[in-house]
């Protein structure tokens, strides 16, 4: 986790941007920001420069002010900011490629230019990318947006071994994660995830909010099954006769009752006892568990 640092992110009006500067704000980090609109996070030890990207003649600007406002200690860059426009024929807009190309590749390609210099004289820093599932699903009307991610991929992997032996570290953003997996974290809506990855086909409403449903459950489902898996391995766990169900903390009373009238002589029966619940299951193997591992250190 990242604490008591500096650190630049770009694209921090919305989205994962802003999430991750209330995020490190919260940790006593000092932040500065840059968008194409104003911020509402109005808080102190947040710095924000309302920019535009596409206009690259800025962008050094705003950085020579930021590294002279802190010292040149610059801690961390989370490239972030990126645009994205779907077109039939990709190709039609001169300006729609260059704007592309600037802002997803160029800008974090020149600010890391300027920031590096500042990490190397402080001998740390962290570099952060934010990539794209365009990089591997190729669709039409994003060429050029997955063009300018696929070049910021590999510029990642390629600056990381350079700027190695100077430890400073480059990431990309870590695991490749699905729309899917992403959506299934508390809070997560399928506007956040569009406005990660804007590649995303459109769907209706309501073929949205079943998608919503169904992630924010997988976890639960996968847990529960996950739970089963772990039952069926330790059905046959002997349960001792002598045990008190009383003390075993959780426990209802109207299942301690239950316990004690039918006797079950392993966890598999009690499990199938009408009325039990998995997690009262669960207290129940947890208590055996410990019983056996004690009995074994004996």
């Amino acid at each position: 986790m990242i604490k008591n640092s500096n650190i630049i992110i770009t694209g921090t009006s919305s989205g994962i941007g802003r999430e991750l500067t209330i995020k490190f704000l919260k940790n006593g980090n000092k932040v500065w920001g840059c968008s194409r609109k104003e911020d509402s996070i109005k808080v102190k030890n947040y710095f924000h420069c309302k920019l535009d990207l596409s206009d690259l003649s800025k962008i050094n600007k705003w950085i020579y002010k930021v590294s002279k406002d802190i010292g040149g200690k610059i801690d961390v860059f989370i490239s972030n900011a990126a645009t994205f426009e779907r077109k039939l024929n990709s190709l039609d807009s001169f300006k729609s490629i260059t704007k592309t190309i600037n802002i997803n590749l160029i800008v974090p390609i020149l600010i890391t230019n300027m920031l590096s210099k500042f990490m190397i004289q402080n001998k740390k820093g962290l570099i952060i990318y934010f990539s794209s599932v365009a990089t591997i699903i190729n669709e039409v009307g994003t060429s050029i947006y997955s063009s300018s991610k696929s070049g910021l991929e590999t510029f990642s992997q390629t600056i990381k071994q350079e700027l190695d032996k100077f430890n400073i570290k480059v990431a990309k953003d870590g695991i490749k994660r699905t729309a899917f997996h992403i959506l299934s974290r508390e809070g997560v809506t399928f506007d956040n995830i569009r406005s990660i990855w804007p590649e995303l086909p459109n769907a209706s409403r309501d073929e949205e909010e079943q998608l919503e449903i169904s992630a924010h459950y997988s976890g639960y489902l996968e847990k529960q099954e996950a739970d089963i898996i772990a039952f069926r391995k330790d059905e046959n766990l002997l349960i001792p006769e002598n045990i008190n169900y009383e003390k075993l903390s959780g426990l209802s009373n109207e299942v301690q009752s239950k316990f004690r009238l039918i006797k079950p002589k392993t966890l598999g029966q009690a499990l199938r006892i009408d009325g039990i619940t998995p997690a009262a299951a669960y207290i129940l193997l947890s208590h055996v568990k410990r019983g056996h591992q004690k009995l074994n250190r004996a």
